[in-house]
């Protein structure tokens, strides 16, 4: 999450071909308004405080209600992407995450998305909720609510 806008940031990693070492940044989605003016200043959910404009990471919705500690753990489906701390949930997502519903979240999501459910994109994010689950650091903390 970014400081300044205290919205989601994406996590980009790079070859530097000049050092020969992997690097990574964080930018803005630029598809989100308002994100471009400000300089991207990572801190985790837990340092920036509950923001108005969080996202459920399960679905995508608003109305984010629950924060999943979680290691931070390379995407299983793009391996230049990594996930980094704490997992935030809507009422609706945190009641299937609680009983390990993984395949009513991926229906969930696509229901979200107004997306038809490809056999890859199901795979994709059955693997992504399940390696959540094994980096998952322990109970869900409800956020504050201001």
């Amino acid at each position: 999450m970014c400081a300044n806008c205290r919205r989601p940031l994406i996590h980009v990693v790079y070859h530097d071909g000049q050092r020969n070492q992997e690097r990574f940044c964080y930018i803005h989605n630029l598809a989100l308004p308002g994100t471009s003016c400000f300089e991207a200043v990572p801190v985790r959910i837990a340092e920036s405080g509950p923001s108005p404009i969080s996202l459920c990471d399960f679905c995508g919705g608003t109305g984010v209600t629950w924060s999943y500690p979680a290691a931070d753990f390379d995407c299983p489906f793009d391996d230049e992407s990594k996930l980094i701390g704490a997992w935030l949930s809507c009422e609706g997502c945190h009641a299937h995450v609680e009983v390990k519903e993984w395949h009513l979240l991926v229906d969930r999501w696509f229901l979200a998305k107004g997306q038809s459910a490809t056999d890859r994109k199901y795979r994709d994010l059955a693997a992504l909720f399940d390696a959540f689950d094994a980096h998952r650091l322990g109970p869900a903390e409800r956020l504050v609510q201001g």
